[in-house]
């Protein structure tokens, strides 16, 4: 079950927690303005909340088995960045890290976008959330999972595979940062230095990296992991630096997170192939096989997804002509391109004139296999409570997406986008005044009577 705690409605707000949250709200320089951020987190049952825990692992693992398995990782990379993936395909699969964006339709979280390979933007600005919020819980039936202590346990865990007694991680940060997001990766190698044993962590430009006889190096120190802050959607010649000391990497010792294979598991386009890959309508025959539980896992997670191009598809029991469907039923539907940034690309059928949307489905059918359609769904609302420039507080219902984190089999506290105007749903930022934040509640069930 997914609600609110109703706790501005039941009783003041404390005055001393809000002027705290707010102050560090402004110190951090995140979703610091009126309606940026609810005082009501979302809640869910822990039932559910763990039940997605143990999935989501499972199934992007799975993406990426097939997206290899298929092929489709070659064909889906990015020009300037396919041979940087077929170097890492035969190589040792490291922890998936990603950040999906999902929304919650009747109870069962769908997938919009699995954004593997995903930088780690939010993971902070979700961990502060949740340690104002868990100051509030009134007993142990509630908590407010973390999101840091589970990304430093992915790093105590890989440094158990390093023999070296103290070991040196490159955080690679790019040069075209806003200072905000510069200051993050800084907070992060601080993090780890404090959290993981052995680690000395240490700020870089992949211009300062270069192949030394077993590791990577910056003529100062070896290291031993390469980590970059930051997804590679930006344009390919601000990545091609990054791309050349990660090449340069698979002919060393150094390990490189997130893995450079994933680059080619792009993240509208997987949701995609395996749609297509469940429904008996519109199956490949030259796909791998699949087992139930692996078909019963895609079906539960995966929306309708298909390429975008000349074809025949089964939508909800029907066969359509897949053009003909999206210009007749546009407000049904979104349109998504491959190897886009945040919301870059993504077209709502519902937000766009017929003359836009009709425009649009002709690029897409041009560009064939560059552009997914997807079913629109959208989210329960729930109350989301702020507080305004006088100090009251009153709730408004809002829709949501919900993006957990997921450092290699565990998840961590999930990004909760709330957005503030039903006819601007795009809210994929990180940190956007298009939408608000929030944190998560898990609550257990009441303990049994004998």
């Amino acid at each position: 079950m997914l609600t609110t705690p109703g706790w501005a409605a039941s009783s003041p707000l404390n005055a001393g927690w809000w002027n705290d949250t707010r102050r560090g709200l402004d110190e951090r320089g995140f979703c610091n303005g009126l309606g940026e951020f609810s005082v009501e987190p979302l809640q869910v049952d822990a039932a559910l909340y763990e039940h997605t825990c143990r999935d989501l692992p499972r199934l992007l693992t799975l993406a990426r088995r097939w997206a290899h398995a298929t092929g489709d990782s070659l064909r889906w990379a990015r020009p300037d960045q396919r041979d940087l993936v077929a170097a890492y395909l035969d190589g040792p699969r490291r922890p998936v890290v990603a950040r999906p964006d999902g929304i919650f339709v009747d109870g069962q979280l769908k997938l919009l976008e699995l954004n593997i390979d995903s930088g780690v933007g939010g993971c902070f600005e979700v961990d502060y959330v949740q340690e104002r919020f868990r100051l509030l819980l009134p007993d142990d039936r509630l908590h407010a999972p973390p999101v840091i202590p589970v990304l430093c346990e992915l790093l105590r865990s890989l440094r158990q595979q390093c023999d070296e007694r103290v070991f040196n991680l490159a955080l690679i940060t790019y040069p075209h940062f806003r200072p905000y997001h510069a200051a993050l990766v800084h907070r992060l190698a601080e993090t780890l230095d404090r959290e993981v044993p052995g680690c000395r962590a240490r700020v870089v430009l992949a211009d300062d990296l270069r192949a030394g006889p077993q590791w990577m190096t910056d003529g100062e120190r070896d290291y031993q992991f390469i980590w970059r802050f930051g997804a590679l959607t930006h344009p390919p010649q601000a990545m091609a630096p990054v791309i050349a000391a990660l090449a340069a990497a698979r002919h060393t010792r150094t390990c490189v997170m997130s893995d450079p294979a994933d680059l080619g598991v792009d993240g509208k386009l997987i949701l995609a192939s395996l749609s297509e890959a469940v429904d008996p309508g519109d199956t490949r025959a030259h796909t791998p096989a699949l087992s139930q539980d692996e078909r019963a896992l895609i079906a539960a997670y995966v929306p309708w997804t298909r390429f975008v191009g000349p074809r025949e598809v089964s939508f909800r029991g029907r066969g359509h002509e897949l053009q003909a469907l999206l210009e007749a039923e546009r407000g049904l539907f979104v349109l998504k391109r491959s190897h886009s940034k945040s919301t870059e690309h993504v077209h709502l059928g519902a937000e766009c004139s017929q003359a836009d949307w009709s425009g649009l489905l002709g690029r897409a059918f041009e560009e064939r296999g560059q552009w997914i359609a997807q079913e629109n769904l959208r989210s329960p609302q729930l109350p989301f409570a702020y507080v305004d420039a006088q100090g009251a507080v009153a709730s408004t219902p809002g829709s949501f997406t919900y993006n957990p984190f997921v450092f290699g089999e565990r998840c961590a506290a999930p990004l909760i986008r709330i957005e503030r105007n039903p006819m601007q749903r795009k809210v994929a930022m990180a940190v956007s005044s298009a939408m608000a934040i929030t944190g998560t509640l898990v609550k257990a069930p009441p303990p049994s009577i004998s």
